[in-house]
C-alpha cells in the first residue's frame, strides 16, 4: 500500500500548527521557573538527544502499526518542542536565565521524562559506562540535567503545595 510521504519538515510544520492551536493552553509559570544558563543548555541538549528518535513516531506508524506508541512518542515529541519554545531553538543562547511558561503539569511530566532519560543514559549498562567512561562532559551534562529537573519539579510541588493551601 503506497501511503501519503510526509517529510520531517512538514511534520515539524504541522506540529507546530497544532502547538499554535493549544495556545490557551500556555500560562505564565510561577518565578520558581526561571532557569539558568547551565540548566538551559542541560535541558536543551535534553531535548535535542530525545528529537533525533522522531523518526520512531513513522516506524511505529508505518511498519509496526504500534498506533499506541506512535501516539505517545507524538505527544513527547510535541512537549519537547513546546520546551524549545521557551530554551530556544539554536544550541547557543545567550540569555542568563529563561523563564519556562509551560502549565505546571505538562511541565512537570516532560521534567520526569527528561530526568529518567538522564539517569537511563548517566548510569545505564556497564557496558555503556565503561564506553564513555572517559567522556567526562556526557557525565557532567547528564549529572546537570538529571539534578535541573529534580529542582524545578520540587520547585513546581511547592507551588501547587501553595495554591492547595
Amino acid at each position: 500500500m503506497q501511503g501519503k510521504r510526509y517529510s520531517p519538515k512538514s511534520l515539524l510544520a504541522g506540529i507546530a500548527r497544532s502547538l499554535d492551536a493549544l495556545g490557551g493552553r500556555r500560562g505564565a509559570m510561577p518565578a520558581a521557573t526561571t532557569i539558568g544558563r547551565k540548566q538551559r543548555d542541560a535541558l536543551y541538549q535534553l531535548v535535542r538527544d530525545h528529537l533525533s528518535g522522531l523518526n520512531d513516531v513513522w516506524i511505529a506508524m508505518e511498519r509496526d502499526k504500534d498506533f499506541a506508541t506512535a501516539r505517545r512518542l507524538g505527544l513527547e515529541f510535541g512537549s519537547d518542542l513546546r520546551l524549545l519554545e521557551d530554551l530556544g531553538w539554536g544550541e547557543e543562547d545567550d540569555r542568563e536565565t529563561v523563564v519556562l511558561t509551560m502549565l505546571p503539569s505538562e511541565l512537570e511530566r516532560i521534567l520526569n521524562r527528561l530526568r529518567d532519560e538522564a539517569e537511563e543514559g548517566f548510569f545505564g549498562s556497564p557496558a555503556e559506562r565503561t564506553s564513555r567512561a572517559a567522556d567526562e562532559e556526557t557525565d557532567r551534562r547528564l549529572l546537570l540535567a538529571m539534578n535541573s529537573c529534580e529542582e524545578l519539579l520540587g520547585a513546581l510541588d511547592r507551588h501547587a503545595e501553595r495554591r492547595s493551601s
